[in-house]
């Protein structure tokens, strides 16, 4: 009602309406490798672009001691929403063949952008590069060269992980993993991946390893990377089926309701002990889940 005093009509002042604050939500988001390849120092001329394994490492006298690394990328803006907060990363490699023991693998951030053509071979030696493919010599065979042969890569390690028998093996997350992330998110155009990079120190130490790649057959064993970030844009819901309630089972007049599930033992599991239950302790489940199950 408008309130009338000796002849001057007062209004009420409307009150403003309360805006609505968006919390960043957290999510997971598993991301498959782009692209992947092995370089070999013996040559300037092998490559593995799309083979079913990669390698990294020095090898054996068998091989002369030559030095493999690998690299592999992830396109991080294509699934992250731009914006977003990075606040953990952790990569997933399968060692599928190894025989030189526990030894060190450092992921290093690459400098400059590399390809993936159309070579393939699964014996770890590399087979004949193609259009495209990233060298020794080459970041596309066989027209634009390395500045520094073997890949131009930062010396300094965004993380390492000790590597020994078969299975999967974890790098992350760290504060560098971290940074190289949000760079290549806010910055897609300079996302040109990781070198994997064996213990060179010792010039005759056989220290090896296959794993696998992007393209092996069996999905479960391809590169991974878990990707935990804070975004305000929600993710869109996909649309559910309305499911049609059941009638209740009435007889006599007693109602017969459904024993409930117990959903503690799924809600309350810390895999990784670090006192969160989040989407990283799924990961750990999916992750056990392949080495019980195999390929």
């Amino acid at each position: 009602p408008t309130d009338t005093t000796d002849g001057v009509t007062n209004t009420p002042t409307a009150s403003e309406t309360p805006t609505e604050t968006v919390e960043p939500m957290a999510t997971v988001a598993i991301l498959s490798a782009s692209q992947d390849n092995t370089i070999y120092e013996d040559s300037a001329d092998l490559s593995n672009g799309i083979g079913p394994i990669f390698n990294a490492g020095r090898n054996g006298s068998n091989g002369n001691f030559m030095l493999r690394r690998a690299l592999i990328a992830f396109d991080v803006a294509s699934t992250i929403p731009a914006g977003a907060t990075i606040n953990r990363v952790t990569l997933t490699l399968r060692v599928s063949k190894e025989n030189s023991g526990m030894n060190t693998f450092s992921l290093h951030p690459l400098q400059a952008d590399w390809g993936e053509g159309d070579s393939s071979e699964d014996q770890g030696m590399g087979t004949t590069a193609q259009t495209g493919d990233a060298t020794w010599m080459h970041r596309f065979y066989d027209t634009d060269q390395w500045t520094n042969m073997g890949a131009d890569f930062d010396a300094n390690p965004s993380a390492m992980a000790s590597v020994d028998e078969t299975g999967s093996y974890d790098w992350g997350s760290t504060t560098q993993m971290v940074a190289d992330v949000q760079s290549w998110l806010d910055n897609p155009s300079t996302n040109y991946g990781w070198a994997i990079v064996g213990d060179e120190s010792g010039a005759t130490t056989k220290n090896v390893k296959q794993f696998d790649s992007k393209d092996n057959p069996t999905e479960a064993n391809r590169p991974m990377l878990a990707v935990e970030y804070l975004s305000e844009q929600q993710p869109t819901a996909t649309p559910t089926e309305t499911a049609t309630p059941t009638p209740t089972d009435t007889m006599e007049g007693v109602t017969e309701s459904p024993t409930p599930v117990d959903t503690a033992s799924i809600e309350d599991t810390d895999t990784n002990g670090d006192g969160v239950i989040n989407e990283f302790d799924l990961l750990n489940v999916l992750k056990y889940w392949k080495q019980e199950v195999g390929p």
